[in-house]
């Protein structure tokens, strides 16, 4: 009975000592997912052109706080803010926008009124190239990168 056991063992022993040749797995590199928070984005396009802003430092903008669920931004003439909600998958809503009340020229009002009213019309996002897409009943309408 002792032979056996010790017969066992050995085996045991020289199963558990052997080498194994595994695979070795290529670490692949980490696929970054782009996300709405992380910075401030730039608007390149509205409505499929390219906005006409009056000064380089007038450019439309838009931050994203996930965590207390608000946005703000310049939007050509004044600072705005309000606050979004996301549900279902890629589903966004941006309600209680408003924004400081300085008086601009006509050309750069005109680009607010309509960057601030179309906002509030977005209903969907999505990423491509790296580019954030706002979206109104599946239509793209503002089309942002990051800054």
């Amino acid at each position: 009975m002792k032979s056996l056991t010790y017969i066992l063992l050995s085996i045991l022993f020289l199963f558990s000592c052997s080498s194994s040749k595994s695979a070795v797995e290529t670490p692949k590199p980490a696929v970054v997912s782009p996300t709405l928070d992380g910075g401030k984005w730039k608007l390149l396009t509205m409505r499929g052109k390219e906005p006409k802003y009056s000064d380089i430092e007038n450019q439309i903008t838009l931050s994203f706080n996930s965590e207390a669920k608000t946005i703000n931004g310049y939007a050509g003439c004044n600072r705005y803010f309000g606050n979004f909600t996301t549900h279902d998958l890629e589903k966004i809503k941006f309600t209680e926008i408003g924004s400081t009340k300085r008086a601009c020229g006509a050309p750069s009002m005109d680009l607010e009124n309509s960057f601030l009213q179309s906002l509030g019309r977005i209903n969907a996002y999505a990423f491509a190239n790296n580019e954030l897409q706002l979206l109104q009943n599946e239509r793209v309408i503002f089309v942002f990168e990051k800054e």
